[in-house]
């Protein structure tokens, strides 16, 4: 019996050894000693900084895609194409890495700004258009209108009554394919087309009225010295982007109009500088480039007034 209980001891002895050396193995000699509640803090702090930080950075998207045109579905033959554009540019929005000016602090791109800047630049283009085409009284078109009513801002939970739902990115959905509906009913001819100067006018406008907002605000930070931040500068891009994607679409719809009172070519020559404006994104922003940027705004902005008045 000594003998048995002796092999005991010395297998009991054997694991303990084990199951030391093992212990050594997993942590560092100074990390051992850390309590573990503070080795939790460490590894949770460690995360959101990838979350919020690391993943955050790598969604941000400020890119503009000045070749986007709208799918088949959002433009059949006979289709309008500055509706079809307004489909196209909505959905590519919400396809970006979601709608991010509503962001809620559960997003990793909670506290980026760039992005959401570009976005909130890009969504009163969006709106303004919309509402001018749900003036003609077109039932889906007013839809859309009704759908961009509701600010960039507008989270799934919100202040207004039913409180819950009803966010931006969902009325941006609805308003996509109540836009498909009407240029598919445009294409069997169960929809009446936008056309004429009147038309034309009011989408120039109100692109160029958001445009002239921009110049404005830069007027105003250069006389109070205060500088231009790199979220207004994406905002500004924003909105060019927007405005030269759905001045193509008015191009196209009010072409023989804008031909017969020698319009095109200064149509075109807004879209192009629009462009430039769209497509700089320095990595590190200058006085310089926003010099550059609000001088293009202006010479875009007078362009479209001179279509303005050629259209009365």
């Amino acid at each position: 019996m000594a003998m048995f209980a002796d092999l005991r001891r010395k297998w009991l002895a054997g694991s303990l050894e084990r199951q030391e050396k093992t212990g050594r193995s997993r942590l560092p000699a100074r990390v051992a000693g850390v309590p573990r509640w503070l080795l939790g803090l460490a590894a949770l702090i460690l995360f959101l900084i990838f979350y919020w930080g690391i993943l955050g950075w790598i969604l941000e998207d400020t890119s503009t895609d000045l070749t986007l045109r709208p799918s088949v579905d959002a433009l059949p033959p006979g289709g309008s194409v500055t509706v079809g554009s307004l489909a196209a540019l909505t959905e590519a929005e919400l396809g970006r890495a979601g709608w991010s000016p509503n962001n809620s602090w559960l997003r990793p791109t909670a506290f980026q700004t760039e992005m959401p800047a570009l976005q909130r630049g890009i969504y009163p283009v969006l709106a303004g258009v919309a509402t001018v085409l749900g003036s003609s009284g077109d039932e889906d078109l007013m839809d859309v209108a009704d759908d961009f009513s509701v600010g960039p801002d507008r989270d799934w939970l919100h202040g207004d009554f039913p409180f819950i739902g009803g966010s931006t990115e969902g009325h941006m959905r609805d308003a996509a394919e109540a836009l498909t509906r009407y240029n598919s009913r445009l294409s069997e001819g169960d929809a009446e087309r936008l056309t004429g100067a009147n038309n034309a006018r009011q989408l120039v406008t109100m692109i160029g009225g958001r445009l002239t907002n921009d110049i404005r605000k830069f007027d105003a930070a250069l006389r109070s010295d205060a500088g231009i931040a790199a979220v207004d500068y994406q905002e500004v891009r924003g909105k060019a982007y927007a405005a030269a994607i759905l001045l193509r679409g008015v191009q196209s719809d009010f072409e023989p109009v804008l031909r017969d009172r020698e319009l095109t070519s200064i149509l075109v020559e807004a879209i192009e500088t629009l462009d430039r404006v769209a497509s700089e994104d320095p990595m590190f922003l200058t006085d310089a480039d926003r010099t550059e940027q609000a001088y293009l705004v202006r010479s875009a902005v007078s362009s479209l007034s001179r279509i303005r008045a050629g259209l009365q």
